[in-house]
């Protein structure tokens, strides 16, 4: 089913879209929208029964809604970029909002460099409004903007990255990822990531306990989680427990 409202054109060094997936992401859809309609010809929004006010957002900025069969991440997600026209596509989260100067430096890029296939960015994490930078939301880096016909999304349930067939730009600029309203919500959506993954899963993987444990003492200690005091406390034990549910099986 496709909502339309018109679409978004404006002149720009070359043809580029955004295309976000959508589930009541109201909290966080606005600001995106604002930040990237000026810096795109078209916006395609995926959304898979957003239950509040999402498709009037994104209708009210000129969007093309699709609205699509839930298949996991990675295949609805490729599933959204098939219907871009196109070449090049910002593929970003709801949640993730690029500064103007990061949009700029990364059109600037692959003008320089027309071999390019896609621009990677460090992701800057953070929940509500506290930015944090040591342990389990340590500063990592995704590949965000590229061209749809050398790149795709991997089929995999959650956890989905790009696959690309050629070079990607290595980029020092930053995308905002406003993860979470606060620490319930950030535990709750890992929770369900976590046995997104578990329902995949036939069997369950052994020494999941000690992993677990690991993904506590890597986040904690070794990504210096500790230093962001008792939240990063809840960080770590948040991250451990959720590897221990992808790793356990439902058929158990």
């Amino acid at each position: 089913m496709l909502f339309m409202s018109g679409a978004f054109r404006m002149s720009l060094p070359f043809p580029v879209a955004l295309a976000v997936l959508t589930k009541n992401a109201q909290r966080t859809l606005p600001a995106l929208l604002q930040r990237m309609a000026p810096h795109v010809q078209r916006i395609y929004i995926g959304d898979t029964g957003s239950r509040d006010q999402t498709i009037q957002i994104a209708i009210q900025w000129n969007a093309e809604v699709f609205v699509l069969d839930w298949q996991g991440f990675g295949p609805t997600k490729n599933a959204l970029l098939g219907r871009v026209q196109e070449p090049w596509v910002w593929v970003l989260d709801a949640d993730e909002i690029p500064p103007v100067q990061t949009i700029q430096q990364a059109y600037a890029q692959i003008i320089r460099d027309p071999s390019l296939c896609a621009v990677s960015f460090v992701r800057r994490h953070y929940v509500g409004r506290r930015r944090f930078r040591w342990g389990t939301l340590k500063p990592d880096r995704r590949i965000r903007l590229i061209r749809k016909d050398v790149c795709r999304w991997t089929d995999v349930p959650v956890h989905e990255d790009i696959l690309c067939n050629g070079k990607v730009y290595v980029s020092s600029m930053h995308i905002d990822h406003w993860t979470a309203s606060d620490l319930s919500d950030f535990i709750e959506k890992n929770l369900r990531y976590a046995l997104i993954r578990q329902a995949t899963r036939s069997s369950p993987k052994r020494f999941r306990t000690l992993r677990a444990i690991f993904h506590f003492w890597r986040d904690y200690l070794l990504r210096l989680g500790c230093l962001e005091g008792r939240a990063g406390f809840l960080l770590a034990c948040t991250r451990a427990y959720c590897k221990f549910l992808e790793n356990t099986s439902v058929h158990e």
